[in-house]
């Protein structure tokens, strides 16, 4: 089978791609990665460890073409019999070359999105993926109900297979270290996220709420590991509130688990999301979590069970959310116990193989009794 994917490079997406490459019964499946874009530093040492295949297409743009002629020859070539794309490109891409390439199991997973505008976005996952995959997953129920009943993709193709922790151990991380390199004090309420600077994720609204927290709670602070296009709005914001010494962008990080470690909660602003692996993680952590409530986030944290939830694009409910675990501890321990607990019972590594191990077999017998793909 080849796993196709635009970067290895990035978030919650590609980081469990890479990890359900390694985690597949090598016994059943022999698993190629195809990494289409071409992105600076290229993050495959896991998977050559791990014996797997990489193909670089190098694809410089939208309209590179060419590369593609070599993913065909290999699909022809090599006689695979299922090619899984992630996310939206990959997922078009796919399904077109997978097609016609003569691939049997053309499989789309579409790791979250907002569906919302993008017309031609609807229209490319309803009737181009949604005809043309054998099957497309969605990581949340909400997804599912809205690849149904915004795209129009076909029902009988809709499958969910939920996000799980790219690792199969948790990872205890050194709170003490990473305050100490923040300067943050034993008596600082120290906040955290973990996201991409984009829109979706909404991190004014979280700004704006810590914001709100400086009134009654002088000693709070909130960093944000991440980077991308939003970072000079959100230093121009954190400016204007006259809040800097209380906001840290502290950009990429790779020592995620000692910053959850470190954290008094942990918070998510996003306008929209699938299945986050930010908040998996820091259910994992054992963090008391305060997120939105939209997509799968609710489902994800039992309806408020393993994290409070706050309505989307309302700063003051979510600082008043926030407030609570803060001024709780013993609250906020309780939330980050029984979340971890239903982490590391429910979003394993191993469990999610295994159950697109299951689809992909019930795929391949459905080809071989039905005959025809689609």
């Amino acid at each position: 089978m080849v796993m196709m994917i635009e970067s290895l490079e990035g978030g919650g997406a590609e980081g469990f791609a890479t990890a359900l490459a390694t985690a597949l019964d090598r016994r059943r499946f022999y698993v190629t990665v195809c990494v289409t874009r071409r992105r600076g530093r290229v993050p495959d040492g896991l998977l050559r460890d791990a014996g797997i295949d990489v193909i670089h297409l190098e694809r410089s743009s939208r309209l590179s073409v060419r590369p593609w002629m070599r993913l065909l020859r290999h699909l022809r070539r090599d006689g695979t019999d299922i090619l899984h794309g992630h996310m939206f490109g990959s997922n078009a891409w796919a399904a077109v070359i997978g097609r016609l390439a003569g691939v049997p199991v053309v499989v789309a997973t579409e790791h979250s999105w907002s569906y919302g505008g993008r017309p031609v976005r609807r229209l490319v996952d309803g009737y181009l993926i949604g005809r043309l995959a054998t099957a497309f997953v969605a990581v949340s129920s909400s997804d599912a109900r809205s690849m149904v009943e915004v795209e129009g993709v076909p029902p009988h193709k809709v499958r969910l297979i939920e996000t799980a922790l790219p690792r199969r151990e948790s990872q205890n991380g050194n709170g003490d270290r990473f305050r100490r390199e923040i300067g943050a004090g034993p008596d600082v309420a120290l906040i955290a996220a973990v996201a991409s600077l984009t829109k979706a994720k909404a991190l004014d609204v979280l700004i704006r709420a810590v914001a709100v927290l400086t009134a009654s709670m002088p000693a709070v602070r909130l960093v944000i590991a991440g980077d991308g296009p939003q970072r000079p709005a959100l230093t121009s914001l954190i400016d204007d509130l006259g809040i800097a010494d209380s906001v840290d962008l502290i950009g990429r990080r790779s020592d995620v688990p000692d910053i959850l470690a470190a954290c008094d909660a942990f918070a998510l602003s996003s306008d929209n999301e699938g299945s986050p692996l930010a908040v998996i993680e820091a259910m994992d952590a054992g963090c008391a979590i305060v997120a939105t409530e939209v997509g799968g986030v609710p489902d994800l944290l039992g309806k408020g069970r393993y994290g409070l939830l706050a309505p989307r694009r309302d700063p003051e409910a979510l600082a008043g959310a926030l407030l609570r675990v803060l001024d709780d501890r013993a609250f906020a321990e309780r939330l980050g116990s029984s979340a971890r607990r239903y982490a590391q019972s429910q979003h394993t590594l191993e469990r999610a193989a295994r159950r697109w191990e299951d689809l992909y077999g019930e795929l391949a017998a459905g080809l071989s009794s039905n005959g025809a793909p689609f």
